[in-house]
């Protein structure tokens, strides 16, 4: 039992890992986005990440981090989803509601626009209490 547990925490860190900064080469993130499209996909966040009160969210500030990835959990991979998904960070700061209907105050969020214009939500900012 004392090598099973050192195993098992070891196994489920393996997704926990920080987000990708370097592109491989020959991996297409697509053009650079403007400002528009950088604005759109921060207004995006607060539907893809499932926040309570998605409309009262506000958000400012959206600005290109550069060419990134996100990791996928161990149950994406599982499913057949790629384990990285490549394209452009954009970061930006969220005030959300919490449970009690108060706003948190602003804390930095990020998303990852694809090339197709589809928008990610960061896996550890889903949740609005980070």
């Amino acid at each position: 039992m004392k090598r099973f547990l050192p195993a098992v925490c070891l196994v489920a860190l393996v997704g926990c890992s920080m987000t990708p900064r370097t592109v491989p080469a020959g991996v297409d993130v697509g053009p650079q986005p403007t400002q528009e499209q950088i604005e759109a996909a921060a207004r995006q966040y607060p539907m893809i990440a499932s926040l309570k009160d998605p409309y009262a969210a506000q958000v400012q500030g959206a600005y290109l981090i550069g060419k990134g990835g996100f990791r996928n959990g161990l149950a994406g991979i599982a499913a057949g989803q790629p384990s990285v998904y490549w394209g452009w960070l954009i970061g930006f700061d969220c005030n959300m509601k919490n449970g009690f209907g108060a706003y948190m105050g602003f804390k930095h969020r990020e998303v990852l626009l694809l090339p197709g214009g589809r928008v990610l939500a960061r896996p550890e900012f889903l949740q609005p209490n980070n």
